[in-house]
């Protein structure tokens, strides 16, 4: 059965509602279909930093070891991660990463606040490192 409210259709099979359906068949859709920013943010520690320059890779921080992938931030998602894990912190290296040399092992995934966050199911190369910033507080 379907009917039209608001200028929404909305679909009934057997007096269920399937708009949380069609909602992820949606946000399935635009995950495939609509573009995402060339670059992201790995944010890491002073130590992780001079670790991932000797080795040419970062194989991820200990949070990135336990979740499976590397977590990365886009320009604007930055300061609230910044905020949220890195609270307190000196030190902190902000490098901006190339996702275009890394598409086969990146997934946009949603997170906090159902943003999608981009993330690397992968080691971090040093050649996809665009550039990098270190934060110091004192």
């Amino acid at each position: 059965m379907r009917t039209s409210r608001h200028d929404h259709t909305i679909f009934y099979i057997r007096g269920h509602n399937l708009l949380p359906v069609a909602r992820l068949f949606a946000y399935a859709y635009c995950m495939e279909h609509m573009p995402h920013p060339d670059t992201a943010f790995k944010i890491l520690t002073a130590a992780q930093w001079a670790q991932f320059e000797a080795d040419g890779v970062f194989h991820g921080a200990p949070v990135d070891l336990a979740d499976g992938y590397i977590h990365l931030s886009t320009q604007d998602q930055v300061q609230g991660t910044l905020d949220k894990h890195f609270a307190g912190q000196e030190n902190l290296v902000i490098a901006e990463v190339d996702l275009t040399l890394l598409k086969d092992v990146i997934k946009w995934e949603p997170s906090r606040g159902g943003a999608l966050f981009p993330h690397i199911y992968g080691d971090l190369p040093m050649h996809a490192i665009m550039g990098h910033l270190i934060q110091i507080k004192e």
